[in-house]
């Protein structure tokens, strides 16, 4: 090998340097690295289970307590309570 070579590209890492950028987590065509489309895929599917979760416990919370003016409702004679009987 010949001593005149000059290998400093090489110094400090510059044989990997942006390896994990091009290979490991590249950009894409949009702008964001695959890390965060997963990322945003990932917070879309927990914000559609919250919605279908709010909408399963406030289903269940009608069908337990149909009254909206409790606890100065008659009770049974409730026309909300009525209504909700016939539905």
């Amino acid at each position: 090998m010949p001593h005149d070579i000059d290998l400093s590209m090489f110094a400090n890492g510059g044989l990997t340097r942006g390896f994990w950028a091009h290979y490991g987590n590249p950009l894409g065509d949009d702008g964001l690295t695959h890390h965060e489309r997963e990322d945003l895929k990932r917070q879309d599917r927990w914000d559609r289970m919250d919605k279908e979760m709010e909408a399963t416990i406030q289903a269940q919370l009608d069908s337990i307590i149909p009254c909206t003016h409790y606890p100065s409702c008659p009770g049974d004679d409730c026309k909300d309570a009525i209504a909700h009987r016939k539905a």
